[in-house]
């Protein structure tokens, strides 16, 4: 696991043009209790379902995350994008503006195997819209 998050993390660092730096600790949770967090006891917005998420220096990923499957593997460099895009100034960004970058990082990711990005992530365009839009006053 090790190599494999160097390597990507380089890649997502080439990608995003976000410096890289060593990378974060990796632990893994079961469905419930990430969905649990992510979405702070709630029900998921339109149905949808946390696959990993970061904070605090730590991606944390399902317990049936699998090295071998390239859909959680761009979960990995989502996740690792919202890592390096920790601690930059980032001045007149939103929280829609990481996620822009994170996700832009992803599909990149998921095109350059050959595969659909909307169908293999499991989010629609409408989705990505509103999970990118800036919706607070922050410019």
């Amino acid at each position: 696991m090790k190599e494999l998050l160097l390597a990507l993390s380089v890649w997502a660092s080439a990608a995003t043009g976000l410096p890289m730096k060593p990378p974060p600790d990796v632990v893994f949770m079961d469905s419930e209790s990430l969905n649990a967090i992510v979405f702070e006891d709630r029900a998921a917005p339109l149905g949808m379902q946390a696959t990993a998420f970061y904070k605090d220096g730590r991606i944390v990923l399902p317990s049936d995350w699998r090295a071998d499957d390239i859909a959680s593997v761009s979960t990995l460099v989502h996740e690792l994008v919202h890592w390096l895009q920790d601690g930059i100034e980032r001045p007149g960004t939103c929280r829609g503006d990481s996620e822009r970058q994170a996700y832009e990082a992803q599909f990149t990711f998921l095109r350059a195997a050959g595969l659909d990005p909307y169908a293999t992530s499991n989010i629609s365009p409408i989705h990505l819209f509103l999970l990118t839009a800036c919706m607070e006053d922050h410019r």
